[in-house]
């Protein structure tokens, strides 16, 4: 399959992580709504983390396949969430995890703990943060 520029893992990332992002962004906020800072704040935090996942993904796939010949996909990324009930982490709490594909398998590449009441882009940029550390 052919994907084209619009098409890339960064943008593949920020879709899946839309339904976390609506808490706050709206896309037809105006600049006087005293919530829009806080609504710029996590969509750029959204956008930075998509690269960093995107980063983390493409390293991760490289050091298991040991081939950089293989360009990753935007299908290749998936992601799943344990215990969100479509606004926010129900009271047991919950997992968020980023997968890649490679070979015939998905393996996780990040994955961020979620206590009740937790913002779920901001702990997972938290956990991606760590993990750019030994890179940075």
């Amino acid at each position: 399959m052919h994907y084209t520029a619009s098409e890339t893992v960064e943008s593949r990332i920020l879709d899946l992580l839309k339904p976390f992002r609506d808490e706050y962004f709206t896309g037809n906020m105006p600049q006087e709504d005293p919530g829009y800072a806080s609504a710029e704040k996590l969509e750029r935090l959204t956008m930075a983390l998509a690269y960093n996942i995107a980063f983390l993904a493409r390293n991760h796939r490289l050091n298991v396949q040991k081939r950089s010949l293989l360009r990753m996909k935007p299908d290749d990324i998936s992601l799943a969430v344990y215990g969100w009930d479509g606004k926010v982490i129900g009271q047991d709490g919950g997992v968020i995890t980023v997968f890649v594909r490679h070979n015939a398998a998905m393996q996780p590449v990040v994955r961020a703990v979620l206590q009740p009441g937790d913002n779920v882009v901001a702990e997972l940029a938290a956990v991606v943060d760590n993990g750019l550390k030994s890179f940075i």
